[in-house]
């Protein structure tokens, strides 16, 4: 699965739409010279065939003044402050920022306990997952935990396994 699968201008609608309002009236080519990309990738993400790196989000956000939030979710507090140079940084009485790869705080203990389990089902049961399978094992698997506010068992554990297998 790729990375464009997990991010993508469906998980952010009006993306494309706010790079092209930052670039202006500045060309693709030049627009892309400032962000270190070609000119085909800005074209890709001004039409939503592909989706910015977390670098290139800072950087097109930078180059328009705004912030990572306004950017990726059209938020009206996404205006920085003159001569800011934190860009992570919100205008003074404009709120949090959130970054958009945080979606919620996560109870690392309980995080914790699902990995080993998921690891330790996978050694009983002798088998592998690709580290994406893997990863959505553990994601479905935490995402229960928050619903219910039980953590996973090992028989829990064996089903989710089977569903991703």
């Amino acid at each position: 699965m790729s990375r464009n699968l997990l991010f993508s201008h469906e998980t952010f609608p009006g993306l494309a739409d706010r790079i092209k309002e930052v670039r202006g009236p500045l060309s693709q080519e030049k627009f892309g010279q400032l962000l270190g990309i070609s000119k085909a990738q800005v074209s890709k993400y001004e039409s939503g065939k592909a989706f910015p790196l977390s670098e290139t989000i800072d950087k097109i956000a930078s180059l328009g003044n705004k912030t990572r939030e306004w950017l990726l979710w059209g938020a009206m507090r996404g205006e920085l402050q003159e001569g800011s140079e934190d860009f992570g940084k919100p205008a003074a009485g404009k709120g949090e920022i959130a970054d958009p790869y945080l979606f919620a705080a996560v109870d690392t203990s309980v995080l914790a306990q699902i990995i080993s389990g998921v690891e330790g089902a996978l050694l009983k049961k002798k088998k592998t997952l690709n580290p994406v399978r893997k990863a959505h094992l553990i994601s479905l698997l935490y995402d229960r935990f928050q619903e219910t506010g039980k953590p996973a068992d090992r028989e829990t554990i064996g089903e989710f396994l089977r569903l991703v297998s």
